[in-house]
């Protein structure tokens, strides 16, 4: 009788916990989407399949700070007119969404079809891993009053006219790295902080620009850590900032420009050393 009454005990305990019976799997459970929409409840979501969008306005919507892992899967616009965000967060500051996809160049998350996306991923607190594909703008942060918080590891390839990133970041800990950003008139779009220290944009690589590399227009406070930003069209710009609240280290560009002031390019890539066996890049 006692051993009997130690196992209901035990099972009883064991349910409480989760470990007999079905309440961690509906605790965790992830979310299947199969078609464009709004998305919200008690656990995240993922792709079920690739989604072709027709929608003016929002393909997916993530409410209540729920995360979406793409899942391998691409998300396209067919609107001949042209679609709203691919995917877009909606709960008061966004900034505990999570969008995430697959380090793959193989696999396109977010493509234009017969139509553009206004916008790869918007309002989204954190994005990584994605590769979106000709969106006007890849990542955007247009949430007035609020900011974004990492966007790492993304592949993005942007339009004629497009921008890569364009992203509010108001805390020193907010980062922007580790992105490969081809094409487009800007690469990143960057608003700081209104103090110092400000958010951090490094280690991030940007190529064949029109206007500018890294673009900001304000007086915000930044830091600019090992990037690389070359092959920019003719007239343009690699670094283009108002520098008096900014800091810039190591940055190499394929050229500074028309820039005057303090130097944001630390190297021009034809005044580099090769280095010899062990050693590390220098400049001259």
């Amino acid at each position: 009788m006692k051993n009997e009454r130690s196992s209901m005990m035990l099972a009883a305990f064991f349910a409480m916990v989760g470990l007999i019976g079905g309440s961690a799997s509906s605790a965790m459970a992830v979310g299947l989407i199969t078609s464009c929409g709004s998305y919200g409840g008690s656990g995240d979501w993922k792709l079920n399949g690739a989604i072709s969008s027709t929608n003016a306005d929002a393909c997916i919507t993530m409410t209540n700070g729920k995360n979406l892992d793409t899942n391998g899967y691409t998300i396209t616009c067919i609107r001949s007119a042209g679609c709203g965000p691919a995917v877009q967060c909606e709960d008061g500051s966004g900034v505990t969404s999570i969008v995430q996809g697959t380090v793959n160049d193989t696999v396109n998350d977010i493509v234009n079809g017969t139509g553009t996306f206004s916008a790869g991923v918007k309002n989204c607190g954190t994005v990584r891993e994605m590769k979106i594909v000709n969106a006007t703008t890849g990542i955007l942060w247009a949430n007035g009053g609020n900011n974004g918080k990492a966007y790492q590891r993304n592949v993005i390839q942007s339009p004629a006219g497009g921008t890569g990133i364009d992203m509010v970041l108001l805390d020193s800990s907010d980062v922007i790295e580790n992105n490969r950003i081809d094409g487009g008139s800007i690469g990143i779009h960057i608003v700081g902080r209104s103090s110092a220290t400000g958010p951090l944009i490094q280690k991030n690589m940007i190529r064949g620009y029109t206007y500018a590399g890294i673009n900001n227009t304000d007086t915000t406070y930044f830091r600019l850590t090992d990037n690389v930003v070359i092959e920019g069209g003719e007239d343009s710009i690699p670094i283009n900032a108002v520098y008096a609240n900014a800091t810039f280290t190591h940055n190499l560009c394929e050229d500074d420009g028309d820039i005057g002031g303090t130097a944001p390019c630390s190297c021009q890539l034809d005044r580099m050393i090769p280095p010899a066996a062990g050693s590390t890049l220098s400049c001259l």
